[in-house]
């Protein structure tokens, strides 16, 4: 909490600066050029942990195994250790899924991340049927998260305890099953408390996206933050998912960081994409800015204090596996990731790898 109250002042001066800002484009302060054809493994390019997401599915797919092999030191479960795959309806646990990538990253020495153990959009029948009765909810509830983080205790170095808790708009929190039943913000700092007690090495994260496009929503986010922080909530680390476009204004990644990282916690970008845009064609040009985005967002990152860089993670290897390639987003043609449908590297690679190594 030191560190938390020295940073009050700065954090006040963000805010303040936040609550009057446009969402207007801005000048690019910074040079540097995407060396082509640069297809250094990713994990070797870099001093920090470089991540990515699969599902179990994906371990039978030869070449992605191969990718992620090469290129990457963390592994994230896309969906594996979701409530939704977890908890069936007698609130019964099953961790098979989840166990399969915790093996495959531990024989590969990856380091795994937990994804995520509270989403206003998972709300499993199980608690649904408990709503009624706040003092049972409550109970299991606390039994779940402690449940599955001793579970994996010392398997997983941080967790997205809350995920999304923010409105699409910023305008404030969340409403779901465990809001409307535990409190809009007692439900978040109750898993909080109790990942802490049930797991007190691994670094606790609340998680959230559209900060970089959305000044308001970034404020919203900082202020629970901060909220939360006071009461003394264990926030051990910030994420910003960082599912970002090509089209975003040049300062928006590292404005975002810097804010981030006022709160003196470790920061991860934890689900990184760069979408061409909604029926775009990828042109040479296209790939190229997004390959300049990528950069900026190594660049960024890499000034935070050493102790405040948790990782980056991409959210999937390949383009056709990314999700703004399924329904109701773009199954055709966006093109968001760092290899090509057919596991080719891309310029946002080659861009990944030389601003990695450049820090490096």
């Amino acid at each position: 909490m030191a560190e938390f109250t020295r940073g009050w002042a700065r954090r006040e001066f963000i805010i303040g600066a936040l609550a009057c800002s446009a969402c207007g484009p801005q000048a690019d302060g910074a040079g540097g050029k995407i060396v082509a054809g640069l297809s250094v493994p990713l994990k070797e390019a870099s001093t920090l942990p470089i991540g990515t997401a699969i599902t179990a599915a994906d371990l039978a797919d030869a070449q992605l195994v191969r990718l992620i092999k090469e290129n990457f030191s963390q592994l994230t479960p896309a969906s594996e250790m979701k409530m939704g795959v977890v908890i069936n309806d007698q609130g019964k646990l099953n961790f098979g899924a989840a166990e399969r990538l915790a093996s495959f990253a531990s024989d590969n020495d990856m380091r795994l991340h937990g994804h995520t153990l509270v989403w206003y959009r998972v709300e499993p029948s199980f608690f649904l049927g408990l709503a009624d009765d706040p003092k049972k909810f409550r109970a299991e509830y606390l039994r779940y998260i402690d449940k599955f983080l001793r579970r994996f205790k010392g398997r997983v170095s941080g967790w997205d305890v809350v995920n999304e808790p923010i409105s699409a708009d910023g305008t404030g929190l969340r409403d779901s099953v465990w809001s409307r039943t535990l409190g809009k913000e007692r439900y978040i700092a109750l898993a909080f408390k109790q990942a802490a007690a049930s797991d007190p090495n691994a670094v606790a994260f609340i998680n959230e996206y559209g900060l970089e496009a959305r000044p308001a929503k970034r404020l919203a986010y900082m202020r629970l933050i901060e909220r939360l922080l006071k009461k003394d909530v264990p926030i051990g680390g910030v994420g910003t998912q960082t599912h970002i476009s090509v089209d975003l204004p040049e300062r928006a990644v590292a404005d975002t960081l810097r804010d981030l990282a006022s709160f003196g916690l470790p920061v991860h970008v934890s689900e990184l994409d760069i979408t061409l845009g909604r029926g775009a064609a990828a042109t040479a040009g296209k790939l190229k800015l997004q390959a300049r985005r990528a950069r900026q967002v190594v660049e960024a990152y890499m000034q935070l204090p050493s102790k405040q860089r948790y990782a980056i993670t991409l959210w999937g290897v390949r383009d056709r596996d990314s999700w703004l390639r399924m329904p109701p987003y773009d199954p055709d043609s966006d093109r968001p990731l760092a290899f090509d449908d057919k596991g080719q590297p891309k310029p946002m690679l080659s861009a990944l790898a030389a601003a990695l190594k450049g820090a490096s």
